[in-house]
């Protein structure tokens, strides 16, 4: 119980210095005794009381029960003449200001879960982030796919097999399967069979050896078709070039690319980093481009792929040296520390209620969503994997219960098609923390089977977003009112009021002519996380894949703004991957950093990348506070 260590930092405390006295006083004599019976006030000096206290697990103690021991006991021994009762209004009011400071500890509420408000918090409202410093279409210069021409799409279509069949390809023929007991052949036979490899190889064109091939996973292979879009849309759009003049060998020409990582750099404000991107997706171009040319297993006689690898190699160096202050910038307005994302959990919970902070009830569609983005929040705050990962959980199939080695039922990851795969072979499989055990139950048993069932008619799918059918024609009869001037009411702007009818019309038109795709979606879907359709009625039920990567990092960073500014005043929009770097540094300030490589395997990255991520948040200034008071003791230990 080392809180009362912590509460003697509380304003109270420093208030009433004689606060801490009269609390030791209290537990000691009062309430300890009847919680532990091995407890024995009088046979405790000052600091054995202390380690005594510093040992007690804080849950022995039932908060609200501490009260009442305190009472009985105390009006016990004023019964029995020992203590005066004029005293125990200091030794009350000192209990009654520590459990008040406990109950808004984040520690306090997870270990004694609360019950969903009645109502949930009042909506605030955040600035977001900094205005665009260009418009949409500035922005969104890239082609879509759509619009690539049919040989760029042939050759993509190409490229992609390369890397995503790699295993597909001929039989390296100079590569023989090793030799198992029962096929040891004599040296006249193992030179045959030699001979006939070195036949094989030169009648298939091959040299001595021909390039290995690491298989791409397919999600890095859209996010370097992404790149590839962008590239063609400057040839296009900037350069002037035709749809016809387009090529993936264009990505091979490190001339022509570091003009555009140049036009990145200095027109669209990137990092190195981009451009460093950028140059490997088109190395995997290069690599494809030239494997029937290429005798060596690391195409290092290939120029072109020498001269894209060295390039990459001078973009990367550069992005290391502009790091810290990229990570200094980026972090201004996103840090919080890991007790602070916790309380930002808590709070999404709240958010969770049944009613509205006015206390109407809030349509099903709202609770749903509330439910999805706390429980996303809350995952990463207790188990940072990537956001991928998140959006890759199936129920039954990659989110399991299983039973820990204790038999406590809890809820366990494995995916194989994770960012390492191609590298480890190996499926991904951890457990997940246990405090995320309840709310899982209630998401996957409760919430969302309101949501999946939702659609299962016309009514009730229109009912599930706060809708009826019949508003159609009343909205109809509203707009053709408001367009002849007929307003019931005085209205400030009328082409505005014309506007919020043509959506709310709109809108509930979509959500009927998308109910039967709504429906169908719903019938075969199985991921835990899934898109609402809010602004596309169709995507209803539609899992958050690559393609909508940014719908979970938007949904997230919007929450975790709207709590950090309701809780502490300053919005903080903190993105999935931010939830790793407070983590590790977290796991590293409270004492725990001899567990490294098991927080590294949870998080799915090494534990260099563990270090990398915590240094990236972690001044000088905390570093050195630390043990600037204590480095020259010899018996301090950090």
């Amino acid at each position: 119980m080392s809180t009362i260590s912590e509460f003697k930092h509380s304003q109270d405390a420093q208030d009433y210095p004689e606060i801490i006295k009269h609390l030791q006083t209290a537990l000691r004599w009062h309430v300890l005794p009847e919680v532990d019976s091995s407890f024995y006030p009088d046979k405790l000096k000052a600091q054995e009381f202390k380690r005594y206290c510093s040992r007690l697990p804080i849950n022995r103690l039932s908060p609200d029960a501490i009260l009442d021991i305190f009472e009985n006991n105390f009006d016990a021994a004023v019964a029995a003449g020992r203590l005066s009762k004029s005293t125990k209004g200091n030794y009350s009011s000192a209990l009654g200001r520590f459990l008040a400071w406990m109950r808004e500890q984040t520690w306090y509420l997870e270990m004694f879960p609360q019950p969903l408000p009645a109502k949930a918090p009042a909506h605030v409202r955040v600035n977001g982030r900094k205005p665009p410093t260009c418009t949409r279409q500035e922005r969104q210069y890239g082609l879509r796919k759509e619009e690539l021409p049919d040989h760029i799409l042939s050759e993509l279509e190409a490229w992609k097999r390369f890397w995503l069949e790699s295993s597909s390809l001929p039989e390296d023929p100079h590569e023989s399967p090793p030799i198992t007991e029962n096929q040891k052949h004599s040296q006249e036979q193992r030179r045959l069979k030699r001979e006939q490899r070195r036949n094989l190889a030169a009648s298939a064109g091959h040299g001595f050896e021909k390039p290995k091939i690491i298989k791409i996973s397919a999600s890095t292979l859209r996010r370097y078709s992404g790149n590839f879009c962008r590239f063609f849309g400057w040839c296009t759009h900037i350069e002037g070039y035709d749809l016809s003049e387009l090529s993936l060998k264009l990505l091979t020409d490190p001339i022509f690319l570091q003009d555009y990582a140049d036009w990145l750099l200095t027109e669209r404000g990137c990092s190195h980093s981009e451009a460093a991107k950028l140059v490997q997706a088109a190395i995997s171009v290069a690599k494809w481009l030239s494997f029937e040319q290429s005798t060596r297993r690391d195409w290092s006689d290939i120029p072109v792929v020498v001269s894209l690898q060295a390039l990459r190699a001078g973009y990367t160096e550069s992005y290391r040296e502009q790091k810290p202050q990229l990570d200094e910038k980026k972090w201004s307005n996103r840090e919080i520390n890991h007790s602070q994302a916790r309380r930002v959990a808590q709070y999404l919970y709240s958010c969770c209620a049944k009613l509205s902070n006015s206390g109407n009830k809030r349509r099903l569609s709202a609770l749903v969503e509330a439910w999805q983005v706390f429980l996303m929040v809350k995952i990463l705050v207790y188990a940072p994997v990537r956001q991928e990962e998140l959006r890759k959980l199936q129920v039954g199939s990659t989110l399991i219960k299983v039973k820990d080695s204790l038999g406590v039922e809890r809820y366990a990851v494995r995916i194989k098609n994770h960012k390492n795969f191609n590298k480890t072979g190996k499926f991904r499989y951890y457990p997940l923390p246990s405090i995320l055990t309840q709310d899982l139950d209630t998401w996957l048993n409760i919430i969302r089977p309101m949501a999946i069932e939702a659609p299962q008619s016309l009514e009730s799918w229109l009912s599930f977003w706060g809708r009826k059918e019949s508003e159609i024609e009343q909205l109809q009869k509203r707009l053709e009112q408001a367009e002849n001037g007929l307003m019931s009411e005085p209205i400030k702007n009328q082409e505005n009021y014309i506007a919020q009818l043509n959506k709310k019309l709109n809108g509930l038109k979509s959500r009927i002519v998308y109910w039967e795709q709504a429906a169908a979606n719903a019938l075969v879907f199985d991921y835990v996380f899934f898109s609402l359709g809010g602004n596309r009625p169709g995507s209803f039920a539609k899992p958050y894949d690559d393609d909508h990567l940014s719908c979970i990092t938007g949904l997230v960073s919007r929450a975790v703004g709207r709590a950090t500014k309701a809780l502490f005043g300053q919005e903080c929009f903190l993105n999935p991957h931010g939830f790793r770097n407070i983590g590790s540094k977290h796991l590293r300030k409270c004492g725990k950093g001899g567990h490294k490589g098991a927080f590294s395997a949870l998080a799915g990255h090494s534990v260099e990348i563990d270090d990398e991520y915590a240094a990236q948040i972690t001044s000088d200034y905390e570093l050195i506070e630390d043990i600037v008071d204590h480095w020259w003791q010899e018996d301090f230990e950090s």
